[in-house]
């Protein structure tokens, strides 16, 4: 035992940000499991549980249009009507749980889906 030293790499924070977010809002969350940041020889690996959403295969990835799993995070994360760390909070509750938040921010006008408009109070 003694002092060693660990070489870590150094990758793009923001790159790696912008990754981790997306694998926390694209995730499954009718699944169990977590996301996961694995580094070895190969590189930096993040992995969530699900995979492609319904309708896109590997044959598809490229040309299908983009769809959500999540539309409601993913909406949040977009547009930032709520600071991307809350994003962070909401996907640390379990899948119904944040459902049921974010429905009721929507109702109570925090949140707006693409399109709608804000009505007058």
């Amino acid at each position: 035992m003694g002092l060693f030293r660990v070489p870590i790499p150094n990758y793009d924070r923001r790159a790696f940000r912008e990754a981790f977010i997306n694998a926390l809002v694209h995730r499954d969350y009718s699944r169990l499991g977590a996301v996961h940041v694995r580094l070895d020889d190969d590189g930096l690996t993040l992995s969530s549980p699900g995979g492609f959403v319904e309708g896109i295969t590997l044959h598809n990835l490229l040309v299908a249009a983009p769809r959500s799993r999540n539309p409601m995070l993913a909406y949040i994360d977009k547009h930032g009507s709520i600071k991307r760390g809350d994003v962070i909070d909401l996907c640390r509750i379990s899948g119904p749980q944040a459902y049921h938040l974010l429905k009721r921010l929507k109702e109570q006008g925090k949140i707006r889906q693409k399109g709608e408009k804000r009505h007058a109070v």
